[in-house]
Formats: C-alpha cells, structure tokens, sequence
C-alpha cells in the first residue's frame, strides 16, 4: 500500500529534469559514474556557462537556500560539455 509520501517520492522522481534545465552539480550526481563530483561539476559549470555565451543561451536562475540564487543550463548545454570533458 502507498503512502502519500511515497506518491509524493514518486512523482518527485518522475519531474527529474522535466523543465530541460538542470544545475552542474545536479547534472554530474544524476550521470555520477565515480565520487568526486564537485570538482566536476565546477568545470561542468564553468564550460556550460561558456557554451550558453557562444550561442547567446541564457541560463535559467533558481533559489538555494545556501547560496541564494544559482544558475540552471540545459540539460543539452550540459551533456555536450560533458561529453567534451570525457573526450579530453
């Protein structure tokens, strides 16, 4: 039997990525394929930044209760830089 919390954990699961935007840091958890993300995510982030300049993309922005606002890429940004970082 399901609890509304494990409705609500569903449905959370199924929204992964469903606005095509996501954080580096989000990114480079969800495709981990070792530990030691930060580093990753902060030259994902820095390369996804860059791209959205060259083709005048601009990153979304969404609330963190850490750092206040933080930049969100397209999810296609992102797997292109990555990619370009496993090729290098």
């Amino acid at each position: 039997m399901n609890t509304p919390v494990d409705n609500l954990a569903g449905r959370q699961v199924e929204r992964t990525g469903d606005t095509g935007y996501m954080t580096a840091l989000a990114f480079c958890r969800r495709e981990a394929r070792t530990g030691g993300y930060l580093k990753t995510a902060r030259t994902l982030e820095t390369l996804a930044a860059d791209k959205c300049r060259q083709l005048g993309i601009r990153p979304g922005r969404e609330p963190n209760a850490l750092w206040g606002w933080i930049n969100i890429y397209p999810l296609e940004v992102l797997q292109e830089c990555r990619t370009a970082m496993d090729r290098e």
